[in-house]
């Protein structure tokens, strides 16, 4: 903007000069007031923008926190039940066995009492047969059965 002042006779009019800088400076002090408010106003922004950073930081560590929390958690639960697991394994491993060795001291038993059993059978088949026997010899020699002999059994 381009201002001509009128002329006098030793230069310029000293009022319009007076009033023309007047009208500078209070624009320029209006110019440098609302810069200065501006950048007021920038930097309550800038203050509140660091905060709301500052507030999402912070946030954001407590979820980075609780993330660790969580996978530390998730890590000792996975140890215990791979630990269970194997005491369970082994456990029933243990069972097993024993089962096993109980089945086969029941079955040794078994096989005890089956031969215990032939044995008997086969003994009292034998003591039947002598007493039979006797019994024969005593009526061959008589014709009548007089009295029942006793057999001792060895034992």
């Amino acid at each position: 903007m381009v201002k001509s002042f009128n002329k006098t006779l030793f230069g310029y009019k000293p009022g319009e000069v007076l009033n023309e800088i007047e009208k500078m400076d209070k624009e320029h002090q209006q110019k440098v007031t609302s810069l200065q408010e501006e950048i007021a106003k920038l930097k309550n922004e800038l203050t509140e923008s660091r905060e709301r950073v500052a507030a999402l930081e912070q946030q954001l560590q407590v979820y980075i926190d609780r993330e660790h929390a969580i996978a530390d958690v998730l890590i000792t639960a996975q140890k215990n039940a791979s630990r269970i697991e194997e005491e369970a394994r082994e456990t029933a491993q243990r069972m097993l066995e024993k089962a096993e060795e109980e089945l086969q001291k029941k079955q040794q038993e078994l096989e005890k009492l089956r031969q215990k059993a032939q044995h008997f059978r086969q003994e009292f088949g034998e003591i039947l047969e002598k007493y039979k026997q006797s019994l024969d010899t005593m009526e061959g020699l008589t014709g009548q059965v007089l009295y029942l002999p006793t057999l001792a059994v060895k034992q």
